[in-house]
């Protein structure tokens, strides 16, 4: 896989774009349209058939589980860039190389399912109101009351 297919996507997609649709989306609509995004940035991968078409249940998965591990760390995108990295390099370039045929598009859609579990974990652990509803704007500071005499 290019370099450029790689981790380096986060800093920008999860970092960047999902803080600013975070701004007026829930956690959930905001992971999602960014996984989109990445789908799309995915495209060539898929036309060239470096990647299974099950990997677009997969990316929308991770989406949802990168997104709540982005706002889970404080808007740090360290710990999405190990997943992603990790996830590339086990089953990407090692396990899926022992693969062909219908079994390499089993495995595919094995994965994607297995993203879809941690993406429901996702919702579950980050509860109702983290996933429907906008995160709060920081508050408006108050000017000080000036003590009467």
């Amino acid at each position: 896989m290019p370099l450029l297919f790689g981790p380096w996507e986060e800093p920008g997609f999860r970092g960047f774009a999902l803080s600013k649709l975070m701004q007026t989306r829930s956690v959930l609509a905001a992971s999602v349209m960014v996984a989109v995004i990445i789908v799309f940035w995915h495209l060539p991968l898929f036309l060239l058939g470096d990647i299974p078409p099950a990997d677009v249940v997969l990316i929308l998965a991770a989406g949802v589980v990168f997104g709540a591990l982005v706002v889970g760390s404080g808007s740090s995108v360290l710990i999405a860039m190990i997943m992603h990295a990790a996830n590339n390099a086990v089953s990407g370039e090692y396990i899926s190389q022992m693969f062909s045929g219908q079994d390499a598009a089993t495995l595919g859609w094995i994965r994607a399912g297995i993203w879809c579990l941690f993406a429901v974990a996702a919702l579950i652990i980050g509860g109702r109101r983290f996933w429907t509803q906008a995160p709060q704007k920081a508050a408006t500071p108050v000017a000080p009351v000036e003590a009467q005499t």
